[in-house]
């Protein structure tokens, strides 16, 4: 598909495409609803089922192993044969998914009910990251890439926010019985026709014209490439992402950690204030949606989006030290316990939510505006860059267990290791850059 014909899509009037771009809201709300929900409430499920150390984090094994090569292959199909089937499809799988989940963790006895909540879980957690290739790239389909930028961040955070609402409020099985229900009913929106003009719906991939015009295009030899940068920012998009799972699979076992709540009431009361603290970074991952435009791209505050992503990862490694019990005891001599607390509650509450919606939004604003972008190629470029969620959640599961086992069951442990991860991983990028940089320079001298 051309530029042009994307160009004269997005130029449509709003009230043409409305009823699309409602669609298109619902279905990037919904890989946010089930990850917000399992953030809270997944892993203290498995502390509470009494599931070992080294198999806590086993769990998440499931979906990488799968989604890693589902990723670019559900991108690719999904730029000849729409977006549409996927979404629903796999929106089907994340509710039923969850709503297994809620029925695993309350209803079986205990002997089964942490395979049968893992089976379910892992689920959901594959539709769910699957799910985040075919909707990202129908919203890109559907409007410019600042649009989609704002659109896909205040979507994500309104998912975000009513599950962490749901996580905060209701037991955990209800919780995730509710939020499997709306995952539902933003899948069964997906089904109604779009009252859109032609142009819309072949953009979006819905119509024997526009499957004739992609093949067309595929038999005159378009020639596929990766952007330049493209790769920097995949590795990036790992260490980024390596972080939020990690963070999303540990946060409220961590917070209860370094509460000194071991068990019992302590513990439910002490994953209730995390949940708390998740809640409060949610309305500010929900209001930093609209400012994206503003923070980074041609218009924003930081003109080049490596560098914001950079900026990003930079963060959520200083978080996650935060949070460490060794940094913690490290710096004890400088500064009070309360004191500590206090900057990893700002850290968790205000810039890591930043941090993370820079991580889900930046690269695909990205993406679109380089020259050697083709929109044909949309979904399968936006898989690779989402195959970065798989890796980073199979190392996670892989190793996290291993690493708080040897720390004797410490759990922030994972915390310190991933940050040192996000360390090297900044250092291997500006290595990258200055190599460019030299390379160009020596260029131009001759």
């Amino acid at each position: 598909m051309t530029r042009e014909l994307s160009s004269s899509l997005v130029s449509q009037p709003s009230w043409k495409s409305c009823f699309s771009r409602i669609k298109a809201d619902l279905a990037a709300a919904m890989p946010e609803l089930g990850w917000s929900v399992c953030e809270p409430l997944f892993m203290p499920i498995l502390v509470d089922l009494k599931v070992p150390d080294m198999f806590l984090a086993s769990c998440w094994l499931i979906s990488p192993s799968i989604s890693f090569f589902l990723q670019p292959c559900i991108g690719s199909l999904s730029d000849r044969l729409g977006r549409k089937p996927f979404i629903i499809a796999f929106g089907a799988t994340a509710s039923l998914g969850l709503l297994l989940t809620a029925l695993a963790a309350s209803v079986l006895p205990r002997a089964f009910a942490a395979p049968a909540a893992v089976a379910a879980f892992g689920l959901a957690d594959v539709s769910h990251d699957v799910l985040v290739t075919p909707t990202r790239a129908q919203m890109n389909d559907i409007v410019g890439p600042d649009e989609a930028e704002t659109r896909s961040a205040v979507a994500g955070g309104s998912g975000k926010l009513f599950a962490l609402l749901c996580s905060m409020l209701l037991p955990s099985s209800t919780a995730f019985f509710l939020v499997g229900l709306v995952v539902a009913f933003a899948t069964i929106v997906q089904l109604a026709p779009s009252p859109v003009a032609a142009e819309a719906a072949t953009c979006s991939g819905d119509t024997t014209q526009s499957r004739n015009e992609r093949s067309s295009l595929a038999e005159e030899g378009t020639q596929f490439r990766y952007p330049e940068g493209f790769w920097p920012m995949w590795i990036l998009q790992f260490g980024g992402w390596l972080s939020t799972c990690t963070w999303s699979f540990y946060f409220t076992s961590v917070w209860a950690e370094i509460q000194g709540a071991e068990g019992g009431a302590d513990f439910h009361e002490s994953v209730q204030s995390a949940t708390r603290l998740l809640l409060f970074g949610a309305f500010v991952f929900l209001g930093s949606a609209p400012i994206l435009p503003r923070l980074s791209g041609p218009s924003g505050l930081i003109k080049n989006e490596l560098n914001c992503l950079m900026l990003s990862l930079l963060v959520m490694m200083v978080t996650l030290l935060s949070l460490s019990q060794k940094t913690m005891m490290l710096i004890s001599a400088v500064m009070s316990r309360q004191m500590q607390l206090t900057i990893a509650t700002i850290l968790v509450v205000v810039f890591y939510p930043v941090a993370y919606q820079v991580l889900a939004n930046i690269p695909f604003a990205w993406l679109e505006r380089q020259p050697e972008f083709d929109s044909f190629y949309r979904g399968r470029l936006s898989g690779t860059f989402n195959s970065s969620i798989a890796v980073a959640q199979a190392l996670t599961a892989l190793v996290s267990g291993p690493v708080v086992a040897a720390f004797g069951g410490q759990l922030s442990a994972a915390y310190l290791a991933v940050a040192g991860v996000d360390a090297a991983l900044l250092v291997f990028v500006l290595l990258i850059r200055l190599r460019r940089y030299l390379r160009s320079r020596r260029s131009s001298e001759q």
